[in-house]
């Protein structure tokens, strides 16, 4: 069941990544860099606007599989209920901030947009936002549930729908307004998708209204997740405000080139994480914390033999990726996408250790090292920037990151019966494998070059870095037993039992 739920969040959110990589170009040539960086920036507010939720997707998620657990349907309800209502509640405070900081954020920007167009602009984001927040829960609900494959399906149907708007708005307008409102629109009918899809996994569906005591339960919860995400914020969205009003709203075009590509390559590489929250939720309540150690034994190592070979194939792949990708790549991109790409090898890391902890309703713990991370954040982009500009806040982000990751990491294997060298296997024997299978795309960067600014040698020079990847990785990751076993290629695995003495 876990192999096929993470496979169908994996094609919904590849689908996904993949019209938003097709668009990106598109917009970049119709409304031009400084309408893109707008665009950005806009777009971080609305998210800054999801401190609001209160946390209540990946509450009702854990809550959801608990009841589940459970066989508490009336609790499920409730647990839908309660999401529901925290999402409406959001937005008009959202709405109303987005009308009261567009005058001073349009100064921000050296009046590259009118105060009452950028108005405008931001509460497309802030609806778009409110929209997905309901979809979310939606969503949620099945998964906690652990039937992904309906909203997969719902989330590929906006997907879908949000490319053709966009598309549409951009080749008929090329408006930065008129195309934010095509995306409100798409989000609408994903909301649409997603109600279908609640249906098709839980027949029985309904709504009911939370007790006292499932509201203090889940919003505590939530409170404490939502301090993580907080983290997730300052690292990455942050970036670009303080690039565009500390630097130039260009470079913040840039840099969100770079980080769409970040964000889409770190989205699906976690996709191999995507069922364990509601899984350990279920195997704890059914069979208590004994359960813990095997459970991470077997689901770090799997996870990450997926998770960071995709990492490493990205970053060295690059030079020739995002020629593929836009052509002229803005500068500094290629450089920003790799090392923020690698500095996430540390953060999926502790995927499965966040798994554990979530699952145990243990998210405090991680609401501690998220406003550790904020707090270093903050002051290392303070100090950085002035001295190094955009490399500052970028080094920042990624010191920030590691450190954090493994101060996580030394936390759970000293409150957790697991040993270190689980997590040490589980990490190394990948990364080693893929810097193995990484060497000769690397030695022929160095002798051949960076690839020109043509597409298609771009794309044809990408697909050749992949395939020499893929040729030397799988095998080898076969034959040393870390892949999950629907994964394993089956000539190798007979190879190893062949070589094994009678």
């Amino acid at each position: 069941m876990i192999f096929r739920n993470t496979a169908a969040q994996t094609v919904a959110y590849i689908s996904g990544y993949v019209l938003s990589f097709i668009i990106a170009p598109v917009m970049l040539a119709e409304l031009g860099l400084a309408a893109f960086g707008i665009w950005a920036v806009s777009g971080a507010f609305a998210t800054y606007a999801g401190l609001m939720d209160l946390g209540i997707k990946r509450s009702v998620e854990r809550f959801v599989a608990l009841h589940h657990a459970r066989d508490d349907h009336g609790g499920v309800a409730q647990c839908l209920g309660l999401g529901l209502l925290v999402v409406t509640g959001v937005a008009v405070p959202a709405s109303g901030a987005a009308v009261v900081l567009a005058a001073p954020l349009a100064g921000g920007l050296d009046e590259a947009i009118a105060v009452d167009d950028l108005r405008a602009v931001l509460l497309a984001p802030v609806g778009i936002f409110i929209l997905n927040a309901y979809r979310f829960v939606l969503d949620a609900t099945a998964i906690g549930m652990q039937r992904m494959v309906p909203p997969a399906v719902s989330t590929i149907v906006y997907g879908a729908v949000s490319f053709v708007l966009s598309l549409w708005a951009l080749l008929a307008s090329g408006d930065l307004l008129t195309y934010a409102l095509a995306n409100v629109a798409a989000a609408g009918v994903g909301v649409v998708a997603s109600v279908a899809a609640l249906h098709v996994a839980w027949p029985a569906a309904r709504v009911r209204r939370p007790s006292r005591t499932l509201i203090g339960g889940m919003l505590g919860y939530g409170v404490k997740s939502q301090v993580s995400w907080i983290a997730e914020l300052v690292n990455l969205q942050a970036d670009k405000v303080i690039i565009a009003v500390a630097i130039d709203v260009r470079a913040a075009g840039a840099y969100e080139i770079a980080n769409r590509a970040v964000i889409a390559v770190r989205t699906v590489s976690s996709m191999s994480l995507s069922a364990l929250l509601p899984a350990a939720t279920i195997a704890l309540a059914r069979e208590g914390t004994h359960v813990v150690r095997s459970f991470y034994r077997h689901y770090a190592l799997r996870a990450m033999s997926v998770a960071l070979p995709l990492l490493i194939v990205a970053s060295v792949t690059a030079p020739a990726l995002l020629v593929a990708w836009l052509g002229e790549v803005p500068t500094d991109a290629t450089a920003i996408f790799i090392a923020l790409t690698l500095a996430n090898v540390t953060n999926i890391g502790t995927g499965v250790a966040s798994s554990i902890w979530m699952g145990e309703g243990n998210a405090g713990i991680l609401a501690l090292f998220a406003t550790g991370s904020a707090l270093a954040n903050v002051a290392l982009t303070v100090a950085l920037t002035p001295a190094f500009g955009m490399w500052g806040v970028i080094g920042a982000t990624i010191a920030t990151i590691t450190g954090t990751s493994v101060v996580a990491l030394w936390q759970f294997h000293r409150t957790h019966p697991v040993p270190i060298h689980d997590t040490v296997r589980a990490i190394g024997a990948p990364v080693l494998l893929s810097l193995a299978a990484a060497s000769p795309i690397l030695l022929w960067l160095l002798v051949r070059g960076v690839p020109s600014e043509a597409r298609i040698g771009g794309a044809v020079t990408a697909a050749g870095f992949v395939a020499v990847f893929v040729a030397i990785y799988w095998p080898a990751a076969t034959r040393t037993g870390i892949l999950p076993a629907k994964l394993a290629l089956r000539f190798p695995r007979r190879l190893a039992r062949a070589g094994q003495p009678a």
